[in-house]
């Protein structure tokens, strides 16, 4: 959802085709907002990438938007994903979510250590064309060694 032409309409009907394929539904929502985080979760997604996380304080944040108190902060309301994932959904989110934080700038990489020891954090996705962008490179998914300016 965060450059594609998915809105929170299609992902209505996404995801009910990628459950049925058996693979787990991850969301990159399109900025680290603790609402569209919380939509994608109601809706049904699995895990929830969030885009531009660089900081630890950042990755607390997606933490407790994905997870319901105790462990976070996310509030109650999984219309959709109650009648996917079933009556027991409350019970089993906390364990079965997955929160990732994108890396994509500098300042990420200079606290990814702190980023990457984020209590309840699920994994790290790297950017590359932002993190190439970032580094003086042009945007590209396989990284050569040409710069895009001196």
């Amino acid at each position: 959802m965060q450059h594609g032409t998915a809105d929170y309409a299609a992902l209505l009907t996404l995801l009910p085709v990628i459950e049925r394929s058996g693979a787990a539904a991850l969301v990159r929502v399109p900025w680290l907002d603790e609402g569209a985080v919380m939509r994608a979760l109601d809706a049904g997604a699995l895990g929830v990438i969030a885009p531009m996380i660089e900081t630890a304080a950042d990755a607390r944040r997606l933490v407790s938007a994905c997870l319901y108190p105790p462990d976070g902060g996310r509030s109650f309301g999984p219309v959709r994903a109650r009648l996917a994932w079933g009556d027991g959904y409350a019970a089993a989110a906390n364990r079965e979510i997955l929160p990732i934080a994108m890396i994509e700038t500098r300042a990420a990489m200079d606290s990814l250590d702190a980023i990457a020891a984020t209590p309840g954090l699920a994994g790290l996705y790297v950017g590359p064309a932002d993190l190439s962008l970032a580094h003086g490179f042009a945007p590209a998914f396989d990284r050569g060694s040409r710069r895009c300016w001196p």
